[in-house]
């Protein structure tokens, strides 16, 4: 029983050590935009210069934390979609690394790491870290939560701290909160269930808005 136990433990320590690499190339890729701007970039950029020049943020409380946070460490630069400043560029690496450090580290645990890898980067990558960076780096607090609620009896305070800091980054990942709050039993939810049950809809919807979008471009041109 034991040798089963320490053969698969030191599978699971060797899947986590195999993850630092797509972890560094990912955060790479994404923090650069070495696939190009998004829809939403734009409004980043003029997220983190409103907060730099001290204007209030539509955005929750813990993204504008964050931002302000390595500002105060990097300076308050201005920046423009043609001329990225230093300060922003080293936001958009934090927020990609901790989005995505997160999530292939609970990946790792899994036995099929390699298809739920291939699931993440085809649906999600693009979708979350690359696009929607709130959302991203919120669920990715949120399925912290749940993993840990699966194996660890956490306190109602521990719970709530990882349901307010998630919903502190995007208030939609509140859809998550009852796995973390209400479930001691969340080892029946897998990583893989809910991942797929996120990323698809959510796939959906994005390319529904992005045809809506598109067709609305049209109209006006028309």
């Amino acid at each position: 029983m034991s040798t089963t136990k320490d053969i698969s433990d030191f599978r699971i320590q060797k899947r986590t050590a195999l993850s630092l690499i797509p972890i560094f190339l990912l955060t790479v890729i994404v923090g650069s935009r070495l696939l190009g701007f998004d829809r939403d970039f734009e409004q980043y950029v003029e997220f983190y210069n409103e907060i730099g020049a001290g204007e209030t943020s539509r955005f929750e409380f813990a993204f504008v934390l964050l931002g302000k946070i390595v500002q105060a460490f990097f300076g308050t630069g201005f920046s423009s979609l043609i001329n990225l400043d230093f300060s922003f560029l080293v936001f958009l690496y934090i927020v990609a690394f901790i989005s995505i450090s997160i999530k292939v580290y609970l990946l790792s645990k899994r036995s099929n790491f390699v298809a739920l890898m291939v699931i993440y980067c085809l649906m999600l990558v693009p979708l979350q870290e690359m696009t929607q960076m709130r959302v991203g780096i919120a669920t990715a607090v949120m399925f912290l939560g749940i993993y840990h609620a699966s194996i660890k009896n956490l306190t109602i305070p521990q719970r709530l701290l990882y349901v307010i800091l998630g919903l502190g980054f995007h208030q939609s990942t509140i859809l998550l909160a009852p796995f973390i709050l209400f479930s001691n039993q969340v080892k029946e939810f897998t990583l893989f269930k809910l991942l797929l049950g996120i990323s698809i809809p959510a796939l959906a919807l994005y390319f529904v808005i992005l045809l809506a979008q598109n067709f609305t471009e049209t109209l006006y041109i028309i």
